[in-house]
């Protein structure tokens, strides 16, 4: 990507993206094979949670659709979208290209869900052992990889995931690139900048970006959290670009309202909260005992969090850690935990309800709860569970102030609106319509409109939809087919 630019991007999308598809689906027949096909599956892996379309705590009903709302509005404002779909040669082919290139990428979630449910039916029958998984769910795929395959797959394997790596990265690269360099450096630092100079400073950026993002994997907890970033972010961007389109009077005013507004709520019920609300309750513990705890769990009210820190006994001696338990409804016991005995260094605790909030925070039976602490409010909806919550606390207060905002701040002049209305009415091969209309064209006739979007552009736009959609459902009805096979 750094050499290359966008021409390298999408020869390394195209080969490494075949590549990932291959890989995704690999480790099934191995992971079947081991445990007698689809029946074994079923019969090792008895949950039927495990088989059901929504989860426990991410991909619940309520997260989905947050997560496919704050999708659907930050997806417009991600700058390497506007590179892939212009990567097509013609404007039909970069809509149709990428609507279906991202249901290929469904294959490949179907095929690592489904993976995930025979680790589960592997630690079960005893294949892989619970010491193995202790790095948790993070660490299933990888453990997968070195219990089913064989080591020339193996080695194939990593080869695949670091082309998934190399492709994303990539995309990311060059649009995150060219943005500081142009956008800004040019613009606002050195506009009398040459393309030699202008060059060297995305290829610097790029490098910048990349160190970003590998710190920011490392740092965070795992890919739910990590996409409960992204899709907050980019929605705050997402909203104003939409409102650009869709109506007139949106200007910079009403999209910098929008963008202060929203950032300003997410940094008190978000992640930023919780940071500064865990700092405030780890100053101000209080020693634990039987009636505080029991107390404390009548006083709590529905979303809390409460910071408890226990002590854990380990094969290298007592280890001391915060754990964050969060109650979601009003519970009728001690968090789901029972305790049995309280010393002068905390309360131990016998046992923990596998549905209770402890349990979900991951306190174990054996465990000793040394403090305690309620959180203040900031950061109360920064759990994953609670994406849907996050998202009507920032949204319609977005949409209220870019309104505002928008007719509060001076209107864009109507001539430049009519051009770039224009320009989003004129399919690809009309240049001629737009230069009726005083816009300036750029690269005439470099591209040839497709004649079903140049004669029936609304038609193709409402049954590409449909069809679209078909797909997606089909998909959703094939997630849950191979659910069943061998039930």
């Amino acid at each position: 990507g750094t050499a290359g630019g966008l021409v390298a991007t999408v020869v390394t999308e195209s080969v490494q993206g075949l590549l990932i598809v291959v890989m995704s689906l690999l480790l099934i027949p191995f992971g079947l094979y081991r445990l007698g096909g689809f029946s074994g599956l079923h019969a090792t892996v008895t949950d039927p949670s495990m088989f059901a379309l929504t989860g426990k705590v991410e991909l619940g009903f309520w997260w989905i659709i947050a997560g496919s709302v704050s999708m659907l509005i930050g997806i417009v404002a991600q700058p390497h979208i506007m590179e892939v779909c212009s990567a097509g040669k013609t404007e039909f082919e970069g809509r149709v290209g990428f609507t279906y290139g991202n249901f290929v990428k469904r294959v490949c979630s179907i095929g690592w869900a489904l993976t995930g449910v025979v680790m589960v039916g592997m630690v079960a029958k005893g294949f892989v052992s619970p010491a193995e998984m202790s790095a948790g769910r993070e660490a299933a795929f990888g453990t997968a990889i070195r219990a089913l395959l064989p080591p020339g797959l193996t080695g194939l394997m990593f080869a695949a995931i670091l082309a998934a790596q190399m492709s994303t990265l990539s995309a990311f690269m060059v649009a995150g690139s060219a943005l500081l360099s142009r956008n800004i450096y040019k613009k606002h630092v050195r506009p009398d900048a040459d393309d030699a100079h202008v060059l060297k400073v995305a290829r610097t950026a790029g490098l910048l970006i990349v160190l970003i993002g590998v710190t920011f994997a490392f740092k965070v907890a795992g890919v739910a959290d990590a996409l409960m970033w992204f899709w907050t972010l980019s929605a705050f961007t997402g909203l104003f670009m939409w409102f650009g389109v869709l109506w007139r009077r949106t200007n910079a005013t009403g999209a910098w309202a929008s963008f202060a507004v929203m950032f300003a709520i997410w940094l008190v019920v978000g992640e930023p909260g919780q940071a500064l609300s865990q700092h405030i309750a780890a100053g101000a513990y209080k020693t634990a005992t039987p009636t505080a705890l029991q107390s404390l769990a009548l006083e709590v009210k529905p979303i809390s969090r409460v910071l408890l820190r226990i002590s854990r006994p380990t094969d290298k001696g007592a280890q001391i850690k915060d754990v964050l338990v969060l109650v979601t409804h009003k519970p009728s016991t001690m968090f789901g935990i029972s305790t049995d005995s309280a010393g002068s260094e905390g309360v131990r605790v016998a046992n923990v309800k596998p549905t209770g909030a402890a349990a979900a925070a991951g306190i174990k039976a054996g465990d000793v709860v040394l403090k305690y602490a309620m959180l203040p409010y900031p950061g109360v909806y920064a759990d994953k569970s609670l994406l849907h919550y996050r998202l009507a606390a920032f949204l319609p207060a977005g949409v209220i102030a870019l309104i505002l905002g928008s007719l509060l701040g001076a209107p864009h002049p109507k001539d430049k609106l009519d051009k770039f209305y224009a320009l989003l009415r004129t399919p690809v091969g009309r240049e001629e319509d737009l230069a009726r209309q005083g816009v300036d064209v750029v690269y005439a006739g470099a591209s040839k409109g497709h004649p079903w979007e140049l004669e029936h552009g609304r038609a193709v736009s409402v049954i590409g939809f449909v069809v679209a959609l078909v797909f997606a459902l089909a998909f959703v009805g094939l997630l849950w087919l191979v659910g069943r096979i061998g039930a």
